[in-house]
């Protein structure tokens, strides 16, 4: 294999391979053998037949294709320990020239990891605010809302108000055409939940079971970038409507949730609510220890970077202004790469064996998604999920040094 590096504007770099002949080969055999197990071939048995007749039976598109990714997988890695580099994203890989057998070059184009010169970490002086107490009324209203999700629901022969459950179908349409995730079959509502677009449940109410109508709405302007302020129609088939029954909160509810009584399952509920507030105050207190660091550091940001965040947030918060989205995407960056460099001078590192761990524990979670278990043998993915164990530990060792 030969490599060699070009740095391009913006923090970019582009890594240009070509194999040998016998690493072409290799893969080449690699994909065949990889094929053969879907392919039966006459006269042999399965697992038996010899390659050269496999390879035969191989769509050739499919055999080029496995191969290229074999070639690329084998090699990329090699090639950014030869050059020192290290990417911040999946890399844009090219190919250039692939003569099957004899000839293989591919270009891979990709942001580079943000430069960090780090500041002192061992004397940051921003300090652990106090926890949010909890309140009686705190305690008081969850356990209404924990006694308001035991309800028992009971068939009336009415028109829906608030508080009531509705079964119901809908389809929603805009300009006549259904839309992405607007469609449901025997679903249940509470009304007053607010749990749909606003104006929705308040037009349900006043129905009865076997109607059948239509609610015209418009989106807010800060819904999803696609429906944002859209007119829309939703077309209503009420199946049932249900009234809850109300739960006491008394001994004998706090019973059926596994206390003694009353006194004691207020006591835990307090008792986790504090445990989670002594929490998120040691988030806040790590929060602010980072950005004081970051503060202390000089940091060189490639502006890929930058807008993959940007673009990772404008999916998680659509419609949110674009400079509100850049300040924190630029926020966010330069945190994590600060941790990453933070990881380097602690010299916190996740070893093989812990990462094996944890890819054996998401294979058998997503054993349903065979794309995704096989997406987790691949060098970047891994690469990836080692890189946010890492984190994790950085994390921790952060919140050891200024526990005390």
């Amino acid at each position: 294999m030969k490599s060699e590096m070009k740095k391009l504007d913006g923090g970019r770099v582009e890594l240009r391979v070509v194999l040998d002949k016998p690493e072409i080969e290799a893969a080449h055999k690699a994909a065949v053998e990889f094929l053969a197990k879907d392919v039966k071939v006459k006269g042999y048995r399965p697992g038996k037949a010899p390659l050269y007749a496999v390879e035969r039976q191989l769509d050739p598109n499919a055999l080029i294709q496995h191969t290229t990714e074999l070639m690329v997988r084998s090699t990329l890695l090699d090639a950014m320990r030869e050059h020192k580099v290290h990417f911040s994203n999946q890399p844009e890989v090219d190919v250039v020239k692939f003569v099957p057998a004899e000839t293989f070059e591919y270009k891979a184009t990709a942001d580079l990891m943000p430069e960090v010169k780090l500041g002192d970490y061992k004397n940051l002086k921003a300090k652990r605010p106090k926890p949010e107490k909890v309140s009686a009324e705190e305690v008081e209203a969850f356990i209404k809302s924990m006694a308001g999700r035991n309800r028992t629901w009971k068939e009336v022969k009415r028109v829906a108000k608030s508080g009531d459950r509705v079964i119901m179908d809908f389809l929603g349409k805009e300009s006549g055409t259904p839309f992405e995730g607007g469609a449901g079959k025997d679903f249940a509502l509470e009304l007053g939940s607010n749990m749909f677009v606003p104006g929705f449940e308040e037009k349900v109410v006043g129905h009865k079971a076997g109607e059948e109508f239509v609610i015209d709405l418009r989106f807010p302007k800060d819904y999803h970038a696609h429906l944002a302020n859209k007119k829309v129609q939703f077309e209503i088939k009420l199946h049932r409507v249900e009234e809850g029954s109300g739960v006491t909160v008394d001994d004998a509810f706090a019973k059926t949730m596994g206390f003694p009584d009353l006194k004691s399952f207020e006591s835990e509920v307090a008792h986790n609510r504090e445990r989670v507030a002594e929490t998120e105050a040691d988030d806040r207190h790590v929060d602010a220890l980072v950005q004081e660091l970051v503060k202390k550091s000089k940091i060189t940001m490639p502006e890929g970077v930058v807008t993959r965040m940007m673009q990772e947030i404008e999916q998680q918060s659509p419609g949110a202004p674009r400079e509100l989205v850049e300040t924190q995407a630029r926020t966010r960056a330069e945190m994590l790469s600060v941790l990453n460099e933070l990881a380097v001078a602690m010299k916190i590192a996740v070893t093989d064996e812990e990462l094996a761990q944890q890819i054996d524990v998401l294979k058998i979670q997503h054993k349903d998604n065979a794309q995704l278990v096989e997406r987790l043998n691949t060098q970047f993915v891994q690469d990836d999920i080692r890189g946010r164990m890492r984190m994790d530990k950085v994390v921790g060792e952060l919140r050891k040094l200024y526990s005390k």
